[in-house]
């Protein structure tokens, strides 16, 4: 927008318990400043979630803004990994079955999982759409998706050296 429309600047909000995902960015500010601030805009759109289309996803479509990531892949054979079984809504967390798959497969790699445990730890990062997971991807750790939402596209793109697997149960 900023490139069609010069003069125009754009800023990105995001919930204040997120904003150290985002510390480093420009021109990115937490909701409650925002709140304070909202006046100094001329126009804020919000995103909400139709729990049929990824929110992000959708605004990115309708903007004609494509992902570019200069994010890497670190670790080629992982010593150790985590598996998060909890989320937000609309996604849903990992059945006590789903997690039994997950294990029965990541055993078959030589791996034994740490659960919901903090992701610094680990090589690999295994679980369902969550922040964890989001942030293991911005430190390019190696990762393993189990959709149970509607964002795997978006995840796709965002890290492509990830592995995604659909677990039934």
């Amino acid at each position: 927008m900023e490139k069609t429309f010069p003069g125009i600047i754009v800023y990105l909000s995001c919930r204040d318990e997120h904003m150290y995902l985002l510390k480093n960015e420009e021109r990115i500010i937490s909701r409650n400043k925002l709140k304070e601030n909202k006046n100094n805009f001329a126009y804020i759109r919000e995103i909400y979630c139709d729990l049929i289309q990824h929110p992000i996803e959708a605004f990115m479509n309708e903007s004609d803004i494509k992902i570019t990531t200069n994010l890497n892949k670190i670790f080629e054979n992982p010593s150790s990994c985590v598996l998060l079984t909890a989320c937000s809504p609309p996604v849903k967390p990992l059945t006590g079955a789903q997690i039994n798959k997950i294990i029965d497969y990541l055993s078959q790699k030589g791996l034994k999982p740490a659960i919901n445990q903090p992701i610094d730890e680990f090589d690999l990062v295994v679980g369902v759409e969550c922040d964890q997971l989001y942030e293991a991807g911005a430190k390019s750790k190696n990762l393993i998706l189990i959709p149970t939402g509607f964002g795997e596209n978006l995840f796709k793109s965002m890290f492509p050296w990830a592995e995604i697997i659909n677990i039934d149960a």
